[in-house]
């Protein structure tokens, strides 16, 4: 499994340095500043893209909340992908975007259990049931409020609440507190499951009326070296092999 950091200064990563670029020329390459939530995706897609268009892509991975920071401090990005929009708004405020806001894809919550289901969790509701231990996000981590946010939608949050065993504090510890031991059920979203590369675990999906969302937005940068590429690159993320992947990355 990948590591993630925050530390932009270690995060920067050559994607796709095999890719011919046409006649022999090597491009300039596009830099973007991606959600880590987002890596594993995006990384095939550059590839791909490089493979296309000659055009390397330099990626550097970040949490939510730091990388618009790391967008305002460097100002040198081409492309910036993030799924927290007050993230984003803060970065068009500053005046670095060069046009609005694509949302590309969201991230999806869902209902993690173990294997088989063993409490019978088919819905929400369910997790106000007597006997179950429930992990949600610690308020002040990454996950907020998100999964009390679906409870309350689902009117079950009072009876739900003394259920709730430990509130993790990053979306990674949610993901792998299920263990049918202490925790029987959590909330987080499902691309975040796939990452911790768990086999033992499944989705119970959420509702869209109960669901919250949070969009994956895509902003073309007005700081890069490289318009031209960044273009091409914000069209590509857009095109049917970018929503493919996203969709099996749980980010659609």
């Amino acid at each position: 499994m990948k590591r993630w950091t925050a530390a932009i200064g270690a995060t920067v990563l050559a994607l796709g340095l095999t890719g011919c670029p046409p006649f022999g020329a090597r491009r300039e390459a596009v830099m973007a500043y991606v959600v880590h939530l987002a890596q594993t995706p995006f990384e095939k897609l550059a590839d791909e893209f490089t493979r296309e268009t000659g055009i390397r892509v330099d990626a550097a991975y970040a949490c939510r909340r730091s990388l618009h920071q790391a967008v305002a401090d460097n100002r040198d990005g081409d492309l910036y992908v993030n799924a927290k929009a007050s993230a984003t708004v803060e970065v068009r405020k500053a005046g670095l975007a060069a046009g609005e806001p694509i949302v590309i894809g969201h991230l999806i919550p869902a209902i993690v259990v173990m294997k088989g289901n063993p409490k019978g969790i088919a819905s929400v509701a369910d997790l106000a049931k007597p006997g179950v231990r429930l992990c949600l996000g610690n308020p002040k981590g990454c996950l907020g409020t998100l999964g009390l946010d679906i409870l309350k939608k689902a009117g079950v949050a009072d009876k739900a609440a003394g259920n709730i065993a430990r509130q993790a504090g990053g979306e990674f510890d949610v993901a792998r507190s299920v263990d049918g031991k202490e925790i029987d059920a959590a909330i987080v979203w499902g691309s975040v499951v796939l990452e911790v590369e768990r086999t033992d675990v499944e989705l119970v999906p959420i509702p869209a009326e109960l669901n919250v969302l949070e969009p994956v937005e895509m902003l073309v940068l007005n700081t890069g070296r490289n318009k031209p590429g960044a273009a091409r690159l914000a069209a590509f993320l857009q095109a049917p092999r970018a929503k493919q992947l996203l969709a099996e990355a749980k980010l659609r």
